[in-house]
């Protein structure tokens, strides 16, 4: 894919691999997950396994811990 771009330098390359992140992440579905994207599916998996993923607040530390 990286072939198809034109790359002047360093920066060119960074844009150009966050922008195919993200468009791999969130805009086209891939087969072996049902047809969703990776974001779907992990918003699907989070909803149906609410329970593993815990919410914490962590506080900075010397501050204690938050009751």
């Amino acid at each position: 894919m990286l072939q198809s771009h034109n790359l002047q330098s360093g920066e060119d390359l960074e844009a150009t691999l966050d922008h195919d992140v993200l468009l791999y992440d969130q805009q086209l579905s891939q087969s072996t997950l049902n047809s969703k994207t990776p974001l779907q599916e992990t918003k699907d998996w989070h909803t149906l396994k609410l329970e593993l993923v815990k919410k914490t607040a962590i506080p900075p530390s010397g501050m204690g811990q938050l009751s």
